[in-house]
């Protein structure tokens, strides 16, 4: 993965978009859960350790498993810049994505698909407690996730002056751009009302940038070279195995669709994205 700098966030977006995944949920040693985050507090720091951040859409859905509700998020295989162009609410792609079409045919409004974001981050507070118990593990780099109001948070980072750097764009000419590998960002919750899910997450940049430690680079180095976290498998189209089984609990070998069919079915959704679309090339963002 490259550790280039990006000038705007649109350039971060561009380049987490090329990458590829599997589609699944990252395992909970990988995942920086916003759970973390406490209420009130002087906030939570991470440090993204590359500037990409890859944008999905994400179709959530619950379903009972051994008399517990469990969560299974199914990544969606709409088009982005289509979905993109659809009304909040609206933004479902059935033509290339099974799950869409199921919701569509099913009236399932809750099962549309929402934008996520995800990046890799060092968990600071994390590092703080392993450090002040004498401990030390590999898996300070996490991977979070994060819905659009914390993302536009981002944006306006990339878009503050006062973060921007003197680099050289393609051209070879002076530029300035945020680099995000250079100062820690501060997370904060905010409760909104009575239910759980009554919850607004927002960051701020810290004042002052902070070179990593040696400890750090080397943990960073491992991450390049090894792939850990590895963020692709979880941003990539649900295959139909994880579909089936995160909707209806049929598990890989009750599922009778063949390798040919399963290549032949996407040999179809290609011929299919390649085709006009109505609403393709209309204003809209995340």
């Amino acid at each position: 993965m490259s550790s280039n700098n990006y000038e705007d966030i649109d350039a971060l977006i561009d380049a987490g978009e090329q990458m590829v995944g599997s589609g699944d949920r990252p395992p909970k040693a990988e995942l920086f859960t916003m759970a973390k985050i406490r209420e009130g507090t002087e906030g939570h720091r991470v440090r993204l350790v590359e500037n990409m951040i890859y944008p999905i859409y994400l179709h959530e859905h619950n379903r009972v498993v051994d008399g517990k509700e469990t969560y299974f998020p199914i990544v969606c295989h709409g088009d982005h810049k289509y979905l993109n162009s659809l009304p909040y609410g609206e933004r479902i792609d059935p033509d290339n994505c099974p799950i869409c079409k199921y919701a569509m045919e099913n009236g399932l409004k809750k099962l549309y698909p929402s934008p996520r974001f995800y990046t890799r981050v060092l968990d600071r507070i994390y590092q703080k407690e392993l450090n002040e118990s004498g401990q030390t593990g590999d898996d300070k780099i996490k991977i979070m996730v994060m819905k659009n109001s914390l993302f536009r948070d981002f944006a306006k980072i990339a878009k503050n002056e006062d973060y921007k750097i003197e680099g050289k764009g393609r051209d070879g000419l002076k530029t300035y751009k945020v680099d995000f590998t250079r100062f820690d960002v501060i997370l904060y919750k905010e409760k909104t009302g009575p239910e759980p899910q009554n919850v607004k997450y927002s960051c701020d940049p810290a004042r002052k940038d902070t070179p990593f430690t040696d400890a750090e680079l080397e943990l960073i180095g491992q991450m390049r070279e090894k792939n850990i976290p590895d963020i692709d498998r979880f941003i990539r189209p649900a295959e139909q195995e994880y579909i089936d089984y995160a909707l209806f609990g049929i598990k890989r070998e009750d599922t009778k669709e063949s390798k040919e069919d399963r290549e032949n079915a996407e040999r179809e959704r290609e011929v299919r994205r390649a085709a006009p679309r109505i609403n393709e090339g209309a204003d809209s963002e995340f």
